[in-house]
């Protein structure tokens, strides 16, 4: 907080090692009477990459990968930001990301696999449940690489049947 400033435009910016400030300083323009609330980032510029496969050792092409962040409170959440597609030879990169605990792998949106996902939900490093998976500590400028993910047996295809009853017994 600063008190007793001049009204007038202000660039604020901030520092603190080791984050980075964002590339663009807040312009700010102080009335001459109340006050103004700016909140500059301070980035921790972090990367997680690596490369999935299937369980035959091929690449994992255009495979969604995710990634669940630990908050304040201790619970596992995931946001579209956190989501990344994978290339042709199976790589993903999140860049970017806050520090802090993560949790890597395929189908964790939701804690349970969607109705469009070929494969069950997988943890880093190869597991099916959130219990026994790594968790992955990242600090500010760290940049955990070669994680290595390999999906297990799809899901069997399978005909379901459905039988219509209506009250009356038809």
């Amino acid at each position: 907080a600063f008190y007793g400033i001049p009204p007038g435009p202000y660039t604020l910016t901030a520092r603190r090692d080791p984050y980075v400030a964002r590339a663009v300083p807040l312009k700010i323009t102080v009335p001459a009477s109340g006050c103004v609330e700016a909140f500059p980032v301070l980035e921790a510029h972090a990367s997680i990459s690596g490369r999935l496969t299937t369980e035959e050792g091929v690449p994992g092409k255009r495979t969604r990968m995710e990634l669940l962040r630990k908050n304040a409170a201790g619970q596992w959440y995931s946001t579209y930001q956190f989501w990344k597609q994978t290339d042709d030879t199976g790589g993903f990169t999140f860049s970017d990301l806050p520090d802090g605990d993560y949790l890597l792998g395929y189908e964790l949106w939701g804690g349970r696999p969607s109705l469009r996902a070929a494969y069950p939900t997988h943890y880093y490093p190869g597991v099916a449940d959130i219990a026994s998976a790594t968790i992955i500590h990242v600090a500010p400028h760290q940049h955990v690489t070669d994680l290595k993910l390999q999906l297990p047996r799809p899901h069997t295809p399978r005909p379901i049947r459905a039988e219509v009853v209506w009250r009356d017994g038809r």
